[in-house]
């Protein structure tokens, strides 16, 4: 049996390299030495790093299985990102689609266990309501992503609005998410709590109605798009009032787990992994 520092020293290595690798293709394509144009090297960054490093923020849900699977950043994350990168070095099409399609199948996997999560905390917990946001997310990005592989248009959109709408999913969907659920979780014992609610709220709605509003037409897009600016805004201050309550804290270290505060109510199943990473942190 792995034990659990092995575990966390895994996912603490994973999500280096992951690091190392984006930050060799961004310089590479700036060089010209690969084919990467600036939108494709941005969305690399999702499968590399943010949601490698994002995953280890979520609690699993209790006595699931698939939880823990999903939520660990082990090999099949790096093979996933692997074939997704190497998707875009290859002309859009059959053969791109399919390799894109792995990681779109581990995009699913986020989005079940997002709707396990919902189903076991209902509208019970917040953090969680977001976490669960951010999983099912995270699946409509990695669609939009294998559609972009494909060269599909889907309801007449073209590059680069395709892989554009899957960079959207995966950073303001499924990042933004998470820090709105660690947001919460660190100001529900403040006065700050009952706004941040209401802020955070649409952070986690925004990015769906942004989508839906390109479906629907300009006046909700407008509507959309300021419900979004106005989460982020909220969410960045937020954020900051996170800092400013660790003064003895490193900024960097602010949201890492080591400081995120675990719900009493948890069970020791579900604060276990979490505590186990920061042990090793």
């Amino acid at each position: 049996m792995v034990s659990r520092s092995n575990n966390g020293v895994r996912e603490t290595w994973t999500i280096s390299i992951g690091v190392a690798i984006w930050m060799v293709l961004a310089i590479l394509s700036g060089i010209n030495w690969i084919r990467l144009d600036l939108i494709e090297v941005l969305f690399l960054m999702a499968p590399w790093i943010i949601v490698p490093a994002g995953s280890v923020l979520i609690t699993p849900v209790d006595r699931s299985p698939l939880s823990n699977f999903v939520l660990r950043p082990t090999l099949k994350i790096p093979v996933a990102a692997a074939l997704a990168t190497s998707s875009f070095f290859v002309p859009a099409g059959k053969l791109a689609g399919a390799l894109a399609s792995l990681w779109f199948l581990l995009c699913l996997g986020f989005a079940c266990d997002g709707l396990l999560r919902f189903w076991s905390c209902r509208f019970g917990s917040f953090p969680q309501f977001c976490f669960a946001a951010g999983e099912g997310y995270v699946a409509v990005g990695g669609a939009w992503l294998v559609m972009s592989r494909l060269g599909l248009q889907p309801t007449g959109f073209v590059e680069p609005i395709v892989l554009l709408t899957a960079v959207h999913f995966h950073f303001a969907g499924f990042l933004s998410c998470i820090f709105a659920g660690l947001t919460y979780d660190r100001l529900r014992e403040t006065a700050w709590a009952k706004p941040m609610r209401a802020v955070l709220l649409a952070v986690t709605c925004g990015p769906g109605l942004l989508g839906l509003a390109f479906l629907i037409g300009p006046k909700l897009k407008l509507f959309a798009a300021m419900l979004l600016a106005i989460g982020q805004v909220g969410l960045a201050i937020g954020m900051v009032r996170v800092a400013k309550l660790s003064p003895a804290v490193s900024p960097r270290h602010c949201f890492s787990r080591r400081h995120y505060q675990l719900p009493q109510q948890w069970s020791s199943r579900q604060r276990g992994p979490l505590e186990n990473f920061l042990s090793n942190r």
